[in-house]
Formats: C-alpha cells, structure tokens, sequence
C-alpha cells in the first residue's frame, strides 16, 4: 500500500496540504486490495490499488463532465474487416494504469488512509485516481490530445474513437476503446513508434 501511495506521488498526482480549504470537502480514499494468480493457481502477487471514494463528489464541484466517448464493437468487426481486406497489420497494447496519468482539471481534495504513510493527510489531486466519476472522462480526453497531436492524424465525424492517419505512404487505423488500443496499418515500423511514443508520455 505504501508502494503504491508513493507511486502515485512521485508521479505527481498529490500537491499535499495541513487542511482543506474552507468550504470544501475532502474525498475520502481508500485501498482496493486484489490477489493475482498464476494460471497453475499458486500466488502471483499482491497488488494495492489507491481508490476515492467518488459516490461522495458533488455535480458542479467536484465534477462536472462524466462522459467518455469508447468504440463499439461494431466497429472493432468492421476495423478487422476493413484490415483483412486490405492486407494492413493488426496489432493490440494497452497503458498501464491509465486513469491516474489524467491531468485534472477540476479542483480535488482527498484525505488518504492512514495506510498510505503519507506525510500530511490532505491532498489536492493534479492528477485522476480510480473511483472519481469524471476519470474515464479525463482519460479520454487526454489520450484523444496526445492522438491529435501526431501531423497526419484525423478523427471519424462519426466514431469519435476511431482515428485516420496519413502521412508519406504510411497509412494506418487507430481504434480506443478506454485504455486499450488497436492498430492496424500497412507498416509494422509506424506501429512500433506509435507505441513507444504513447507509453513515453504516460508510462514510467
């Protein structure tokens, strides 16, 4: 629990305080513990998973905007398809506990357990943290910047998790559906970039 408390703040995610300021109340956080198995059943680990407690947020204080746009499934059979007919590559990677890479944008206080071994009990979150309504929305927006961001890259009018890219002969078919990502394109090198130009911004 501690390892993970203090993941958490040398990532950036706590500006740490004596008190919440007057007139605000602080979230309470809490542990979400969960045992991991190897397939042949023997103990894998143990994992700590900081939590708020996000049924105590109040709409238009604590959050205002709740909705993530993801794809469907539809449209993962449909990117397959459209793959296969056009002989592209498929590829598939996902970002390690994504949520808590979102920048916030609301003004957050949250009070950790004592579990935590933090230095103050109050906190004001710069970053997202599972169990906030608005983290699947965070999330979203700011995997959406940094997809954007890339010359070349256009997003569908109509599937807002289905993104174009073309650029020098390089063309490819970006589909998200929350942290997971699927790619398909008719050159394995731009998959290899993309990759390691996402995970640089949001893995350690």
């Amino acid at each position: 629990m501690k390892k993970e408390a203090s993941t958490l703040t040398s990532e950036g995610t706590f500006e740490f305080l004596d008190k919440v300021p007057s007139g605000r109340k602080a979230i309470a956080c809490i542990f979400k513990l969960k045992l991991k198995w190897h397939k042949d059943g023997t103990l894998d680990k143990r994992k700590a998973r900081l939590v708020a407690l996000g049924n105590y947020q109040q709409c238009g204080v604590d959050y205002e905007q709740v909705f993530a746009a993801t794809s469907r499934l539809s449209s993962v059979h449909l990117l397959l398809c459209l793959a296969v007919q056009r002989g592209r590559h498929c590829f598939h990677f996902d970002i390690i506990s994504a949520f808590v890479n979102a920048p916030l944008e609301e003004t957050i206080y949250v009070s950790l357990p004592p579990e935590a071994g933090a230095k103050k009990r109050f906190a004001r979150l710069r970053k997202s943290l599972y169990g906030l309504k608005q983290a699947a929305n965070s999330w979203a927006n700011a995997s959406d910047k940094l997809i954007m961001s890339i010359p070349g890259m256009v997003r569908s009018e109509t599937e807002p998790s289905w993104y174009n890219f073309s650029r020098h002969g390089t063309e490819a078919t970006v589909l998200v559906y929350v942290d997971d990502y699927v790619v398909c394109c008719n050159n394995p090198n731009w998959y290899t970039w993309f990759v390691r130009f996402f995970k640089s911004k949001y893995e350690p």
